[in-house]
């Protein structure tokens, strides 16, 4: 899921380091952490989120979609996740292929 650009999302969004180049983007896996990328596909900055801020982030993303069918599906994957589990360095600055975001899947 990446990030949408609007006024509410100060309070939503945990702040990270951007890419040096500003065309890199921000991701939640459904690791439950949240990463900014390069627009190489290198992880600048990430946090784990808590159950609570992933909850936060994916209502926000629930009312800007379009295809709310599609969206019930992609949350269904957060369902009992802690970003804070997370603690193996690789995995948080190298996400394996399921979680990766999709341009840098291949």
């Amino acid at each position: 899921m990446s990030c949408i650009k609007d006024e509410d999302t100060s309070k939503i969004f945990p702040t990270l380091k951007h890419s040096p180049s500003l065309k890199g983007f921000t991701h939640l896996a459904s690791d439950g952490v949240y990463r900014s990328f390069s627009s190489s596909g290198e992880v600048v900055d990430y946090k784990q989120l808590s159950p609570t801020e992933i909850t936060k982030m994916l209502e926000f993303f629930e009312k800007h979609t379009h295809n709310s069918e599609s969206f019930q599906e992609s949350r269904k994957k957060f369902e009992g996740v802690d970003g804070r589990n997370v603690t193996d360095l690789e995995q948080l600055l190298h996400p394996g292929r399921e979680i990766r975001p999709l341009r840098f899947r291949e």
